[in-house]
């Protein structure tokens, strides 16, 4: 992977994961992960393969929103260690645009998003403290994440070039 490659892997159902829909083949065994506050954590520490020679950091309290700008100074300050964050599709929409830093300080990031459409933990609460209410205050409309990584990977001529 080269360190101007961001890659946004736009997963519908985390529980995909433990149907094999995720290629792990990319992870290296020093890998740093950082994973973001929300319900879909669940699957990944039951489905990701982590070896002990790895370092997993994750969000305390409900943060949302850290996993990408955590994973991005993990990069920063490891050039040379894989660095890969998995975030919500709340917490990619919160702190998604720190991606445009990964690209202008070279990070080498790859960021894997859970795209599910709502605020998971937020609609779980809501369902199960008040299941005849209608929770429309959870749904997301999200972007198509993989296109909105590429658009961040876009070099715009400078102005001597126009």
């Amino acid at each position: 992977m080269t360190l101007k490659e961001i890659i946004i892997e736009a997963l519908h159902d985390p529980a995909n994961w433990k149907n094999g829909e995720v290629n792990w083949s990319f992870i290296d065994a020093d890998l740093w992960c950082h994973n973001d506050a929300g319900n879909f954590t669940s699957c990944m520490h039951h489905r990701f393969p982590f070896k002990s020679s790895m370092t997993l950091i994750g969000s305390e309290i409900g943060a949302m929103g850290m996993g990408i700008p955590a994973g991005i100074a993990a990069a920063l300050r490891f050039p040379d260690r894989q660095v890969f964050s998995i975030v919500g599709d709340g917490g990619a929409l919160m702190t998604g645009s720190e991606l445009a830093t990964a690209v202008a300080q070279n990070a080498n990031i790859r960021v894997i998003v859970a795209n599910n459409q709502h605020y998971g933990t937020i609609r779980y609460h809501q369902e199960v403290h008040f299941p005849t209410r209608d929770h429309y205050a959870t749904n997301l409309v999200n972007p198509d994440f993989a296109k909105y990584g590429d658009c961040l990977l876009y070099t715009s001529p400078s102005p001597r070039d126009s």
